[in-house]
């Protein structure tokens, strides 16, 4: 699945969008370096966060603008990134996508897919060649597919084992973007990812395959939607977990962003199932309203904190018992998720001050709740409902006048009735009788 893996913006500040943006606009240069422009048009969302990975082991930099690839005269902010990293990541977002479409042709015969593989040929043998190069094991890609049927005609093979290929594969490409000594989480982090790309792509896909009578990872295990949820909740948790073991500086919320991203759609796929007991009190509902928590408070019986190591899956907290900035709050009850993520720093409950929200003081999650948000966002829907009333008025009003000053239309009037006597013939006739 290409373009899967985006940020949940919102919860990004300005400047972090602006930095998340100039990754972007680096992988498309990094790919038109390396391929051309057309090699550029490979460009999305999953290539960006190899891209913030990698960018997190190099001497900072300033953003600078840059020609676009598609339109030269428009200026882009592009982030500077080592000619190395570029050409790594563009060659392994080009053998992935060549992966992709070799998978395509095998298993389904696509047009599309042999088009695309005829069309971009020597630029992933580039590719390869620098993969090559950089001491990357290219055979990972050749044998994916192989590999991966070999696990769908296994009897009884799990979910982990169907997406273990996958897994290996996207582990060892984690492992490539940074230094070795943080291999261990590098690859941690590409296994959960790959793990909860391949099984969500077997969620999305279970109708169509059903219809088509194509395997799917989910019909083959027989696990149910809850169970399917549960399943990616783990993986979720083990994506952040690793996360928090990288230095990946200012970095990390856009990273962490990806993350709420993954959980969004889960739950808009599955939505989770509350207990009655967790129905949240009005403090809460308020709270949720204003803008500060997403969560209400764990509690036994809902995959609760387990020893401080994770939180409650069915608040959708995050790993290591913290909240989703990245940061760990000391008791379980506080959960204080925020709906924007300020930056690594920055708590939703602790005693450190929080502009999570666009606040400046600590947040009202584990204390006394403070409507100020809340106030605000209902005096802007009132004023917003008073506009469209008085415009219905408005429109009403101008209906009404234009129709009392427009002209009636005239009615003819009926033809004159004539008495026989009044008629000319028989006035004549009469003179002659008498």
């Amino acid at each position: 699945m290409f373009g899967f893996l985006r940020a949940k913006k919102c919860q990004l500040t300005a400047e972090q969008k602006a930095l998340y943006s100039a990754h972007f606009c680096a992988g498309c240069h990094a790919l038109a370096e390396l391929g051309g422009r057309p090699a550029a048009l490979m460009t999305n969302y999953d290539y960006t966060v190899l891209l913030l990975v990698a960018g997190a082991f190099e001497p900072p930099q300033s953003i600078q603008p840059a020609p676009c690839t598609a339109f030269a005269p428009r200026r882009v902010q592009v982030q500077p990134l080592s000619l190395e990293t570029r050409r790594r990541v563009a060659a392994v977002n080009l053998a992935l996508i060549e992966a992709k479409m070799r998978d395509d042709v095998e298993d389904e015969g696509k047009l599309s897919a042999r088009a695309v593989n005829g069309l971009y040929r020597t630029r992933f043998e580039k590719a390869r060649e620098v993969l090559a190069e950089a001491g990357f094991p290219g055979a990972m890609f050749d044998t994916l597919g192989e590999r991966q049927r070999e696990v769908e005609a296994r009897v009884g093979a799990s979910l982990s084992d169907l997406a273990e290929p996958t897994a290996a594969l996207l582990g060892t490409v984690f492992q490539f973007m940074g230094p070795d000594p943080h291999a261990d989480a590098l690859g941690a982090l590409g296994r959960a990812v790959g793990r909860y790309v391949y099984v969500w792509d077997a969620l999305t896909d279970e109708a169509e395959d059903r219809r088509r009578g194509r395997f799917n990872a989910i019909h083959h295990t027989r696990l149910d939607r809850p169970g399917v949820r549960e399943w990616l909740a783990v993986e979720l948790r083990a994506f952040r977990r690793a996360l928090a073991l990288l230095p990946l500086g200012d970095r990390r919320p856009l990273v962490l962003a990806v993350a709420a991203h993954l959980r969004d759609k889960l739950e808009e796929a599955v939505p989770s199932v509350r207990p009655a007991h967790r129905i949240p009190s009005v403090r809460h509902r308020h709270q949720r309203h204003a803008g500060d928590c997403d969560c209400g408070d764990c509690c036994s019986g809902v995959d609760c904190c387990s020893g401080g190591a994770d939180c409650c899956s069915g608040a959708d907290c995050c790993s290591g018992g913290g909240d989703c900035c990245g940061n760990c709050c000391t008791q379980c009850a506080c959960q204080a998720c925020c709906d924007s993520c300020c930056g690594p720093r920055q708590t939703c409950c602790g005693p450190e001050p929080s502009p999570c929200c666009g606040r400046t003081e600590p947040s009202p999650c584990c204390g006394p709740s403070d409507p100020t948000v809340y106030n605000r966002r209902q005096s802007s829907l009132s004023c917003l409902g008073i506009l469209v009333v008085l415009v219905i008025v408005a429109i009403i009003v101008a209906v009404i006048y234009y129709q009392s000053q427009r002209p009636q239309d005239s009615v003819p009037p009926p033809p004159p009735v004539h008495s026989p006597a009044s008629h000319p013939k028989v006035r004549a006739s009469g003179a002659d009788w008498r």
